[in-house]
């Protein structure tokens, strides 16, 4: 499990380091963030208080603020200051050669080498994340939390779980334990939890829409919550799709798929071609860097004009499915998909090669930290 300590200067930045505390936290969870370790006790020496808050940590966020360096009277900035809590704390981590992450809000820039004590003066060459308010909050925190990944990863502190990816086509599934150790389904880890199916047709029939919505714009607050939480089973109906075939690393996938679903609809749009239901994943291939895909879009009928370039037609998967669903990140299935696993495997159930992911939530239009996702399992 992962410990992560959280740095920042109250008076430069709370408000968003709050913010961005409650999204780490919801990914790596409550019991892996720290943060005020200088809420010290009365009578108890702050240096060795912090320097034993950070024996068990294994990454810093340094929040950078426009006013971090904190100017005091007289023009001698707080962070000059040996006694300076904020820079005890990045001190101590430098110190232990813990990975620290330099992350730039409200508009600030990284200080100069000039600017900081000499016990900081490496902190500048540290590559910097930036978040900002706004639209940008959540994918900016997104690619951080990618990159927090990454660094555990590296470290060990962070098991891929075998790549918790789908890998239709290429899954080797039999049943029983056999399920546990070759269901590898997407490399994230989730907080997110598993939830139930809801009033989204079957794939790959049409999903509950707004009729003010723009372009049929999926809606996920029309969802069934009676249905069966787990494994609802269905019978997909093949229909024609337009898809694009790629590849994308996981630090990636989001940005490529939703990148590759924008060139499916570009030819929908241009040939006034009719959609027959939401933007679906097939996972053709995985690894330990990345996957192969197919970003589909299924159709009422077949287009005339024969699409150009990387674009094909084909039709849909068919026959008996489980139906499952993921409310959530983008980047935070991993718990849904561990459920998945898990209820296959109790009740015995043998799984086809093949896996699909369908969007409720339109990914052009929502953040991909909003998604409701339907999950097939094609079941013998």
């Amino acid at each position: 499990m992962p410990q992560i300590t959280i740095s920042y200067r109250r008076r430069d930045s709370q408000a968003v380091t709050g913010r961005i505390r409650d999204r780490v936290a919801q990914h790596f969870g409550e019991n892996c963030v720290f943060m005020d370790i200088d809420n010290i006790p009365l009578g108890i020496d702050f240096r060795k208080h912090i320097d034993k808050a950070f024996r068990e940590s294994q990454l810093l966020l340094v929040i950078i603020g426009p006013n971090w360096i904190g100017p005091v009277e007289g023009g001698r900035a707080r962070i000059s200051d040996p006694t300076d809590l904020v820079r005890i704390e990045v001190e101590v981590a430098l110190r232990r050669g813990i990975p620290a992450i330099p992350v730039l809000v409200d508009g600030a820039t990284m200080p100069t080498a000039s600017e900081l004590p000499d016990s900081l003066k490496d902190l500048p060459f540290y590559n910097a994340a930036e978040v900002r308010s706004g639209a940008d909050f959540h994918p900016h925190v997104d690619r951080l939390i990618r990159a927090m990944e990454q660094i555990f990863r590296e470290r060990g502190s962070l098991k891929p779980k075998a790549r918790t990816v789908p890998v239709p086509r290429t899954w080797l599934i039999l049943s029983g334990s056999a399920l546990i150790a070759c269901v590898a389904l997407l490399a994230f880890v989730s907080t997110d939890g598993l939830l139930g199916p809801h009033q989204g047709s079957d794939l790959p029939t049409t999903s509950p829409r707004d009729p003010a919505a723009p372009n049929g714009e999926l809606r996920a607050d029309n969802l069934r919550a009676e249905e069966p939480a787990l494994g609802k089973e269905v019978t997909l109906a093949a229909k024609p799709i337009i898809y694009v075939k790629g590849t994308a690393t996981w630090d990636t996938a989001f940005d490529t798929l939703v990148d590759a679903f924008k060139s499916v609809q570009n030819f929908v749009d241009h040939e006034k071609l009719k959609r027959a239901g939401p933007f679906m994943t097939i996972y053709t291939k995985t690894d330990d860097t990345g996957f192969e895909f197919e970003a589909a879009l299924p159709l009422e009928e077949e287009p005339e004009t024969a699409p150009k370039g990387d674009l094909s037609i084909g039709e849909s998967p068919d026959g008996r499915a489980l139906k499952f669903v993921h409310r959530g990140s983008y980047y935070a299935r991993d718990a849904t998909y561990d459920a998945i696993t898990k209820y296959l495997d109790e009740k015995k159930l043998d799984a086809q090669d093949l896996f699909i992911e369908q969007y409720v939530s339109d990914p052009l239009r929502t953040p991909p930290e909003n998604l409701v996702i339907d999950i097939f399992v094609p079941v013998k």
